[in-house]
């Protein structure tokens, strides 16, 4: 009898330290997890706080302008000036964190494209393109808006005014420089258009500027 009680002990404590391993495991896949959600949440937050900081910086830069012209301050005019160009380089885009493509990506003249046929608002795409390491999709030539304008429907892509009325710049922080706008477009029609779509009345690829608050399709990018 005392054998045997000796046994059962032994066998309890082996379930028991199991038992431990198993909530210690699981404890540490649900920390991995909470680590996992806050580095991409950390990543879109770090991409978006410091493309809106560069677009109020330049929105402050010209009301500065404005005010240095009234005062016919030509000098100070200039080194304004020389800001504002150095702001519209793409070097001084923010360097978005490493994360690894999608594997349904599909490639074109170096860059990587996905095709989101979920309906989003113009933000939550934006959302989701940055969390997946790439942007809303950013179009600098004919032949690239000839690629994306496949997409099946009205689609948002990655250009946007709400920073300042009539200045369109790229998720990423660059100036918008080649257009493809429908005839009359943008409009910004009862003052609520700051965002483009494409394929809004056929299938042509022209852009139009569109309330961000409409769920279309999207696409994101990847440079690498």
């Amino acid at each position: 009898m005392r054998h045997l009680n000796k046994l059962l002990l032994v066998c309890f404590c082996a379930i028991s330290v199991g038992a431990g391993e198993v909530f210690k495991n699981r404890q540490a896949e649900n920390a991995r997890k909470k680590y996992d959600v806050t580095v991409k949440k950390a990543e879109s937050d770090y991409v978006q706080v410091l493309t809106i900081a560069k677009q109020q910086y330049q929105k402050e830069l010209t009301e500065a302008k404005k005010v240095v012209m009234k005062n016919q301050d030509l000098e100070q005019a200039k080194r304004i000036d020389d800001l504002i160009k150095d702001l519209d380089t793409d070097s001084q885009e923010p360097q978005r964190p490493k994360r690894k493509r999608p594997k349904n990506a599909v490639e074109f003249n170096g860059h990587w494209y996905v095709f989101v046929t979920e309906p989003a608002t113009w933000h939550q795409a934006q959302r989701k393109c940055e969390e997946a390491g790439g942007y809303l999709v950013r179009i600098e030539s004919e032949e690239e808006n000839d690629f994306v304008k496949q997409t099946e429907g009205p689609t948002w892509i990655g250009a946007t005014d709400e920073m300042e009325e009539g200045k369109w710049r790229w998720v990423t922080g660059s100036p918008v420089k080649w257009v493809n706008w429908y005839p009359g477009e943008p409009q910004n029609w009862n003052l609520q258009q700051h965002h483009v779509a494409i394929n809004w009345y056929d299938r042509s690829g022209k852009w139009v500027d569109m309330s961000g608050d409409a769920r279309l399709r999207f696409i994101c990018e990847w440079e690498k």
